[in-house]
């Protein structure tokens, strides 16, 4: 238990890293890399052997967030694919869960540049 609680304290702790860096580690047969990118949380979660369950996503969203904190699984149109892990998942939040998502500040955020 106090494992678990470690590695919570030290994931939460990716919110406070400089733009760009990012935290890698494994967790539960999990590979999980957390990342600050401009104003959102980036954390990407794969298995070598088959995609994360809904219980992973789950577990994993907890780790970085709060309960209450709106988090997304974005899943773009097949001809804008940039995922190269056959076996990969992508949230994205507000690195401090203070935002909540809405369908406007979504599209701003994967609108090209």
């Amino acid at each position: 238990m106090g494992s678990a609680i470690a590695m919570t304290a030290r994931a939460r702790q990716v919110s406070l890293l400089p733009s760009g860096v990012a935290l890698r580690f494994e967790w539960k047969g999990l590979r999980i890399i957390a990342s600050v990118d401009g104003q959102e949380l980036h954390v990407s979660m794969s298995r070598p052997d088959r995609y994360p369950t809904w219980e992973e996503i789950k577990a994993v969203k907890a780790l970085f967030w709060d309960d209450e904190a709106d988090v997304i699984m974005f899943l773009p149109p097949a001809s804008e694919y940039v995922n190269v892990h056959p076996n990969c998942f992508h949230l994205y939040g507000d690195p401090a869960g203070r935002r909540r998502w809405r369908l406007g500040s979504i599209l701003e955020v994967f609108r090209p540049r």
